[in-house]
């Protein structure tokens, strides 16, 4: 038995079609969403203002690891990159993994015996260990300079 198969369960096509609707979901949306230029840079769908969906930022008035990420998400859809990456300097980063996620659970659904498959159940197992790494180690680091981790 070979040492990736151990490493990523076998998973079921259901499995696979959720994760990638919610992937597509994400990484769709924000084609259709608008920030807002002011100082809060509020969402916009349609012309209407989207509420705040993050508790922390709410509830405590500290942003949490991925504030931002949201918006910065819209920016980059929109071609601002610039403005993508100062809202949220990890945005590209978690965007790129969120389009490396989806081509796993597209190339989980259509090639069942890949000969490459093991290299990328090995890259998905650990990725999302690496960008909750980064974004905790990016939120800490803009508290110690002193940007609220965005």
């Amino acid at each position: 038995m070979k040492r990736t198969a151990a490493i990523r369960p076998a998973e079921s096509a259901s499995t696979h079609r959720i994760y990638l609707i919610l992937l597509t979901f994400f990484l769709v949306a924000p084609f259709f969403v608008s920030v807002s230029t002011g100082a809060n840079n509020d969402l916009f769908l349609a012309g209407i203002k989207l509420p705040s969906l993050c508790i922390s930022h709410c509830v405590f008035h500290v942003d949490c690891p991925a504030c931002g990420l949201t918006r910065a998400f819209v920016c980059l859809a929109h071609g601002e990159l610039r403005e993508s990456l100062r809202l949220h300097r990890l945005s590209f980063l978690v965007y790129i993994a969120f389009l490396w996620t989806a081509f796993y659970h597209v190339a989980c659904l259509c090639c069942s015996t890949w000969e490459g498959r093991p290299i990328i159940c090995t890259i998905q197992h650990y990725l999302p260990w690496v960008i909750i790494g980064a974004l905790l180690l990016n939120w800490v680091l803009g508290f110690w300079l002193g940007s609220n981790g965005s």
